[in-house]
């Protein structure tokens, strides 16, 4: 039997910085006397990266509080001081958009719910998900898969989604829409109290560069591994509440425990239809890879370091049209991009689906991106 693809089918991290620089004495946004440090040993800004809706004037307060025009400092901001301080979260790593002194943003969400046995999201979660465009032989545009920002130039998908014979069918990618929550309205609207509040316009990116892994064989049933690209957007996207990058791990994430739960999201089908026109989301346990070599043995060459299995829950899965899209988790408040949706057998069976592990090729995915 044939594995079945699921077919073509960063707080504001403000640049996270591991080396500690020597304190420096400057202005605060109020005009009082503060120390040059990093938004985790302030308090008040982190609060402000923290909250709920990540507005136009915070991202304004947080880079007028921005005290070194160093990239490697970038993270570092001028903080009247408290007693209290935060630790940096550890095992996430943020790619930075090298833009010198400009903020890193990833793994916020602004909380303003249909994937297979799932729920619509709110308007402005999950804001790193992007839809690829292929544009067919007849001119016509279908969106085949999704994907996720991680910085302002960068988008992650899965290799199957950019090679091989199932996108040479489709045809090819021309377009990144950034920003979306319903495929059928633009802009996205929701009722505020009697009160229409709209999301700006959906943004649509060219592709200037795709990159898959060098390692990735397509259409090779038995050895899906590697299954991950690179997608160099056309221009830079501006960050707001309905688009944000997701951070990524570091290289030595330990991932989640086996049975915990992480979620998934996309376009995907549905119980009732082929294609959500609303962004979906459900929530999946981790399974044991022991419990997912048996099921895929004598199917496909399945590696531990390189891929996660996840999901075995009846109706509760990944499905077409959402490959490349990431299977997300919580550190500390921030989302990340554990996997990436690969391939699995059948839609919402009782048999866990495989993704790409991202931490594994966080050196990868840095020695690919360029400025």
């Amino acid at each position: 039997m044939n594995l079945r693809h699921l077919l073509p089918c960063f707080v504001i991290t403000l640049h996270l910085v591991i080396n500690v620089t020597s304190q420096k004495i400057c202005r605060t946004n109020s005009g009082t006397r503060g120390e040059c440090v990093s938004v985790y040993d302030c308090p008040p800004l982190l609060n402000l990266l923290r909250g709920a809706f990540l507005t136009p004037d915070v991202v304004t307060e947080l880079r007028r509080a921005q005290c070194s025009r160093d990239p490697n400092e970038s993270s570092f901001v001028c903080c009247e001081r408290t007693t209290q301080s935060f630790s940096r979260p550890s095992q996430i790593f943020t790619s930075s958009n090298n833009q010198g002194d400009t903020i890193d943003i990833c793994g916020l969400e602004g909380t303003t719910n249909r994937i297979l046995g799932g729920v619509d999201t709110n308007l402005n979660e999950f804001p790193w998900m992007v839809l690829l465009e292929y544009e067919r032989r007849n001119g016509t545009w279908t969106q085949e898969c999704g994907g996720f920002l991680i910085n302002r130039r960068y988008v992650v998908t899965a290799a199957h989604c950019v090679l091989g014979k199932a996108v040479d069918n489709v045809g090819r990618l021309v377009n990144v829409r950034i920003g979306e929550y319903n495929t059928d309205t633009d802009p996205d609207c929701y009722n505020d109290g009697g009160e229409e509040v709209c999301n700006d316009p959906v943004l649509n990116l060219g592709v200037e560069d795709v990159i898959p892994h060098e390692n990735y064989i397509p259409d090779t049933p038995s050895n899906n591994q590697n299954d991950i690209a690179l997608i160099r957007l056309s221009g830079n996207v501006q960050i707001s509440e309905s688009v944000m990058p997701i951070c990524l791990p570091s290289s030595d994430y330990p991932g989640t425990p086996v049975g915990q739960s992480v979620t998934i999201a996309g376009w995907g089908q549905t119980l009732e239809q082929t294609r959500s026109s609303v962004k979906m989301k459900v929530n999946i346990p981790i399974v044991s890879f022991d419990r997912c070599q048996r099921e895929y043995s004598g199917r496909t060459n399945l590696s531990p370091q390189l891929q996660i299995c996840a999901g075995g829950n009846y109706v509760q899965d990944a499905c077409f049209r959402d490959s490349g899209g990431p299977l997300i988790s919580r550190e500390n408040g921030l989302w990340i991009a554990e996997g990436i949706v690969s391939f699995g057998i059948g839609c919402g069976l009782e048999i866990s689906s495989v993704y790409t592990r991202v931490s594994a090729f966080v050196p990868w995915i840095r020695s690919n991106m360029r400025p």
